[in-house]
């Protein structure tokens, strides 16, 4: 179970420096929306209490609402 838990958060923080490495915006969306994958399940899984599944969509949607604006921008751009 800790195995799971450090290579979550191994690859989470991965995923954070190639998104801050990129050189290009599409790549940059692309890696920085890539994090929400195993933040979801650091959430889900290992979250306290038994709202930790609620936590976790609530993550998902307000990222998801936060993240289209900047898609849109980055088309207009």
């Amino acid at each position: 179970m800790y195995t799971l838990l450090i290579s979550l958060l191994l690859i989470t923080q991965l995923l954070i420096i190639i998104s801050f490495s990129v050189l290009d915006l599409l790549f940059f969306y692309i890696a920085f929306e890539s994090v929400l994958i195993p933040l979801f399940f650091l959430v889900g899984i290992f979250g306290s209490r038994e709202r930790r599944i609620k936590a976790a969509y609530y993550l998902m949607f307000y990222t998801l609402f936060g993240s289209v604006p900047f898609l849109i921008g980055l088309i207009y751009i």
